[in-house]
């Protein structure tokens, strides 16, 4: 506001009155020539051109002299006043605003004196909670009754089966980890219901572990369930029986969760005519082959016997080397 009323104010006034000083000057310049135009004519000596010449330009001027006069008299009379008085209302204005922000700072420290010690309360509880909490931690310490493998107990958590994390709630008698006796070692398998007639306890079972693809390990049937379960991830087929099979021996590599494939010996038979399990067929009057008599194949039934994943016995209807073929022949006799 000062710089308007004593600097830009009165320096912008100035200016415009220059330019109607200016103007002015100009004007009765021109029109001093007209008069000595005039007066020139009056005793004889006409020059037509200049005098128009000195009209058009008298007129100009005195266009320019109102323009000049009316922003001079505009800016003295209305736009600098108006200016002054709203400079004088925004420092109004701001003084309020000062005071206001005087009185809202009373109010806000006061505040922020209580959120303060409202603060040093919570951080005194805080604490207290912390040692109480230091003071229970110590009593988690878990000791082990003996030496041996940790293994971490895998339980239903958030949604999903996996072993205990950093952060997971512990509840009440709820395991943690356990400490296998790896020195009895089981093996939990699952068969077929359609297998099931084939296998009994006690059978002796031969155990390939695929961490030591090279070694065989000796064992045997120990325990079929009794109830028949479907897989979950499986949408059709079959029921399946657990099946636990125990370890003769233990061998100090051997692990808990460790994958391993179990063949079970059902049957045990020596010298006896065998073929390649697909090349017996099937049809509404029992097993069939195609047997090769040395012109074609003619279509033979047969009696099996006992069968692996490989070979199948033959009890009747071959003659040991017979030639028989593994597919379906394109012609028969």
């Amino acid at each position: 506001l000062k710089r308007l009323i004593e600097g830009e104010g009165p320096l912008k006034l100035a200016q415009l009155s220059d330019e109607l000083d200016k103007a002015d000057l100009e004007l009765k310049h021109y029109q001093a020539y007209e008069v000595d135009l005039r007066a020139l004519e009056k005793e004889g000596i006409v020059n037509p051109l200049e005098l128009d010449r000195i009209n058009e330009n008298i007129g100009i001027l005195k266009d320019k002299y109102r323009s000049a006069k009316r922003r001079f008299d505009s800016y003295q009379k209305y736009v600098l006043p108006v200016m002054i008085e709203s400079g004088r209302a925004k420092v109004k204005n701001t003084e309020l605003s000062i005071e206001q922000v005087k009185q809202s700072s009373v109010h806000k420290i006061a505040n922020a004196e209580a959120t303060s010690q409202q603060a040093k309360g919570q951080l005194k509880a805080v604490k207290a909670a912390l040692k109480k909490a230091e003071n229970e931690l110590g009593k988690t310490v878990i000791r082990a009754p003996l030496a041996g493998l940790l293994i971490h107990y895998e339980a239903f958590r958030s949604g999903e089966m996996r072993t205990p994390r950093e952060g997971d709630t512990v509840i009440v008698n709820q395991p943690i980890m356990y400490l296998p006796d790896i020195s009895s070692l089981a093996i939990k398998s699952r068969v077929r219901e359609t297998d099931l007639f084939k296998i009994k306890v006690g059978q002796k079972a031969t155990i390939l572990v695929e961490a030591f693809p090279e070694d065989r390990f000796d064992g045997g049937l120990a325990f079929v369930g009794a109830l028949a379960k479907k897989q979950s991830n499986m949408v059709s087929g079959g029921k399946y029986f657990q099946a636990v099979f125990s370890l003769n021996n233990g061998d100090e590599r051997l692990r808990p969760g460790m994958s391993a494939q179990i063949t079970v010996h059902v049957a045990s038979l020596r010298n006896i005519p065998t073929i390649p399990i697909q090349s017996v067929f099937r049809d509404d009057g029992g097993d069939y082959c195609y047997l090769w008599n040395s012109v074609m194949y003619e279509k033979r039934y047969v009696t099996i016997g006992q069968q692996n994943e490989d070979f199948v016995e033959i009890k009747k209807g071959l003659e040991v080397g017979a030639s028989v073929s593994l597919v379906e022949p394109e012609s028969v006799l």
